[in-house]
């Protein structure tokens, strides 16, 4: 007999997931992990008898997963070959009252500079300095990504940590690449760039943490009252800003 099949070539199946309900799995406690997910395999007969089979992967807590210990955790799971997505949720605090707005710039060679002059994320140029070296879509390409994005939240979590604001205030940029002309090199770095992934990073936090973030064209920045929030083109004197609410600072600020 010819076996056909052996013919056929190997498939590979990649990026697949499934998601599962409350009806084929159960979360129950452990004693060397936190959890097991028991999923619930189809019955099969043994002799006479239907006997059901179970799987259990187990789950351990770890200091991302914790954030959420206080949010409702749905029912449903998701199942890929990379582990189990769980899905979380929690009801949006409502937004606060801005008495006090601190603007910030998002920068390349330091990621968040804040209107106190407070930096964050001052290692992100060796993160683009790396990148640019390295080929696009490789395996050492990605895990730069994977690095720059955890950094990313990580220092945009110490600015929402260290500071004390009830409105973020930062330029609008969503639009720089296509409307500057630099040089090819240049351009390079800035496709690297962190913008959007700190914007994304910013306006979670915004929704989960109840402050306001507001985003201003970059062209009245120099006129735009870190403190109380007005624009005003007179506040600007050369070098100092004076503003009506009493902030007088260093205009680079």
């Amino acid at each position: 007999n010819i076996n056909y099949f052996k013919r056929l070539p190997k498939i590979e199946i990649k990026n697949v997931s499934i998601t599962l309900d409350k009806n084929v799995y159960n979360i129950v406690q452990g004693n060397t992990f936190d959890e097991f997910i028991e999923i619930k395999l189809p019955y099969i007969e043994e002799g006479y008898i239907q006997k059901r089979k179970f799987v259990r992967i187990p789950i351990k807590q770890h200091k991302h997963s914790l954030k959420y210990k206080d949010w409702t955790r749905k029912d449903a799971i998701i199942l890929n070959q990379y582990g189990v997505t769980f899905i979380y949720e929690k009801e949006t605090p409502p937004k606060r009252k801005v008495e006090n707005s601190i603007g910030i710039d998002i920068g390349y060679k330091k990621l968040l500079t804040t209107s106190s002059n407070n930096y964050y994320g001052i290692e992100m140029q060796r993160i683009y300095e790396k990148l640019s070296r390295q080929k696009q879509g490789s395996k050492n390409f990605k895990q730069t990504l994977v690095e720059r994005d955890k950094l990313i939240n990580q220092f945009c979590n110490e600015l929402n940590g260290n500071e004390n604001f009830d409105e973020l205030v930062v330029e609008n940029l969503k639009n720089v690449k296509h409307k500057s002309k630099i040089n090819r090199k240049f351009m390079n770095k800035l496709q690297r760039w962190t913008y959007p992934k700190v914007i994304n990073k910013l306006e979670r936090l915004s929704e989960e943490e109840g402050f306001q973030l507001t985003k201003i064209d970059p062209a009245y920045t120099s006129q735009r009252c870190s403190k109380c929030g007005s624009i005003d083109k007179k506040s600007r004197k050369g070098e100092v800003y004076q503003c009506s609410c009493g902030l007088e600072i260093d205009a680079d600020f």
